[in-house]
């Protein structure tokens, strides 16, 4: 694992057009991380994960891009 710009990266090598879509979450959401099977999805990369503030009470982790390890995994 490496931190690129404050964000947790697993996996090597680095999809770079992943990379500039989690920044983008990173940027939006505060928070984010990318998974070992990452790679370039619609907006957010398959393997990222983002976290938003649902309410004020709680946080969570939305894994919009999960990406194989996690097809047809409730989460």
């Amino acid at each position: 694992m490496e931190i690129i710009d404050n964000i947790p990266v697993w996996g090597a090598p680095v999809d770079e057009a992943a990379l500039k879509q989690i920044k983008t979450c990173y940027y939006i959401f505060g928070q984010a991380a990318m998974m070992a099977d990452h790679h370039k999805g619609y907006g957010v990369p398959i393997g990222g994960h983002r976290r938003y503030r649902h309410n004020r009470r709680r946080n969570d982790v939305a894994a919009s891009g999960p990406g194989p390890l996690f097809c047809d995994s409730m989460i």
